[in-house]
């Protein structure tokens, strides 16, 4: 039985695992981002006179 032209082992093979630092430093970024983003809108609801809606 021949293989065909095709085929390519390498393809069968795991990848190489990601870069880990990479997806930390993503996702640590992120919640910061989302975080800055809470804190800049309790900031606007304060100014606003709405801070009974924040539960104080």
């Amino acid at each position: 039985m021949k293989i065909s032209d095709g085929f390519d082992a390498r393809r069968l093979r795991p990848k190489s695992p990601r870069n880990w630092r990479l997806r930390l430093g993503a996702g640590f970024s992120a919640l910061l981002a989302t975080f800055g983003v809470l804190l800049a809108m309790a900031g606007t609801a304060s100014l606003l006179g709405r801070a009974p809606a924040l539960g104080k």
